[in-house]
C-alpha cells in the first residue's frame, strides 16, 4: 500500500489564499464542503399548524415564522379584527401551494379556557404542529389576588393549554411527523415577587410538556416547550414591578376591582380601567433593572421566540426540549 505524506507545498501556501482546498495526501482530489441534507429535519412546506394566542405578540410571530416556511396556518384568538389583520400579513409570506379546499390560511374565533372551543378542534384531522400560545398575564401578591383572577389565569395558561393538547393530540395518533408546542414563561422556572398564580400557571406548562413527551413519544408525536425571559412584545408592559411599587399598586387595583360589583374579570365592562388589573405598566427605572440583570442586557424580540419554534417543528429527535430564551437570566 503507497504511504501516506504531507504535501508540505500545501503546508507553506499561506500566501497563495486562492488555492483550491485539497486534503493532505499528494495528488488528491479537491475535498468536497457540501454537506448531505439531515433526513432527521423536515421541511414544513404544506404542514397544518394551529397556532393559539396568535392575534399578537409571540403567537402572530410564531405564525409568521411558519408562514414563511410554507405552513398552512389556522390563528386562534379572542379577536377576529386583530386575527384578520395577521392573517392578511400572512397571506404575502410562504412558499408552500394550498392544500385542497379552502385558502391558505384561516381564522379561528375562541377561548383556549373553554371546553366546548377545542370540541369544535378536534373535528380538525390534518393539524401537524399545535402551538400553545395563548395566555394571560397577573401580577399581584397573592393575598391580595381575588378568585376570580385565580381562576382566569389557571384557565387559560394551564388548563388552555392542556385541553388543546387533548384535543388536537388525539387527532395527531398514528401520523408521523407531528408535533407540539407550548410557550411557558422564566417565572414558571425562577419565581418572582407579584407572580404566583401567573408562575404556578406556567410551571404547570413546562410539567406539563414534560409528561407529554413521555406519554406520546412512543407514538411518534413530540411534545417541547419553550420557555421566554424578557420578551419585546404588549405583554412585556405587565412584567412585575419591584415589589414596594407592585404591592402599592395592587392595594389600589384590588380597591378598586371589589367596589366595581363584579365578581369575575370576564365580567367587567371592555376598556374599563378594572379590566385592565391584569397588567402593571413596566415604570423606566423598572425597565432599566431588568436589562441590567440579563447578561445580554436587551429584551428578546418575539421573532427569536419563533425561530425556536421552527427549529423545533423541524428537528425530528426534538422531543422533551425546555429550550431557555432569555439572554442568560435563568443563569443568574
Amino acid at each position: 500500500m503507497r504511504p501516506l505524506t504531507l504535501n508540505p507545498r500545501f503546508l507553506l501556501s499561506k500566501s497563495k489564499p486562492n488555492l483550491p482546498i485539497r486534503s493532505l495526501a499528494t495528488n488528491s482530489q479537491p475535498i468536497s464542503l457540501s454537506l448531505p441534507k439531515s433526513p432527521h429535519s423536515h421541511s414544513l412546506t404544506n404542514k397544518t399548524g394551529l397556532v393559539t394566542g396568535a392575534s399578537r405578540g409571540i403567537g402572530a410571530a410564531i405564525a409568521q415564522a411558519f408562514a414563511r416556511e410554507g405552513v398552512q396556518c389556522i390563528l386562534v384568538g379572542r379577536n377576529r379584527d386583530l386575527l384578520e389583520s395577521v392573517k392578511q400579513g400572512l397571506d404575502d409570506v410562504g412558499e408552500g401551494s394550498e392544500r385542497e379546499g379552502g385558502g391558505r390560511h384561516r381564522v379561528l374565533v375562541g377561548d383556549v379556557g373553554e371546553m366546548g372551543f377545542w370540541e369544535g378542534v378536534r373535528k380538525e384531522k390534518n393539524i401537524d404542529i399545535l402551538v400553545n400560545a395563548a395566555g394571560v398575564t397577573h401580577y399581584s401578591p397573592l393575598f391580595v389576588t381575588s378568585p376570580g383572577w385565580l381562576e382566569e389565569v389557571m384557565r387559560t395558561n394551564l388548563m388552555g393549554t392542556m385541553m388543546g393538547c387533548r384535543a388536537v393530540g388525539k387527532g395527531m395518533l398514528g401520523k408521523k411527523g407531528r408535533c407540539i408546542i407550548n410557550v411557558a414563561s422564566l417565572l414558571g422556572v425562577k419565581g418572582g415577587k407579584g407572580s404566583s398564580a401567573y408562575a404556578a400557571s406556567k410551571a404547570g406548562v413546562i410539567g406539563l410538556t414534560r409528561a407529554l413527551a413521555a406519554e406520546l413519544g412512543e407514538k411518534n408525536i413530540r411534545v417541547n416547550v419553550i420557555v421566554p425571559g424578557y420578551i419585546e412584545t404588549d405583554m412585556t408592559e405587565g412584567t412585575p414591578l419591584p415589589h414596594s411599587s407592585l404591592v402599592t399598586f395592587s392595594l389600589k387595583l384590588y380597591s378598586l376591582y371589589f367596589t366595581s360589583g363584579y365578581s369575575n374579570p370576564r365580567h367587567m365592562p371592555s376598556g374599563s380601567f378594572c379590566s385592565n388589573i391584569q397588567g402593571v405598566a413596566m415604570t423606566p427605572e423598572a425597565r432599566s433593572n431588568a436589562l441590567n440583570s440579563i447578561p445580554l442586557k436587551r429584551f428578546g424580540q418575539a421573532s427569536e421566540i419563533a425561530d425556536a419554534a421552527v427549529f423545533l417543528a423541524k428537528n425530528q429527535y426534538a422531543n422533551n426540549c425546555v429550550l431557555n430564551l432569555d439572554g442568560g437570566l435563568s443563569a443568574i
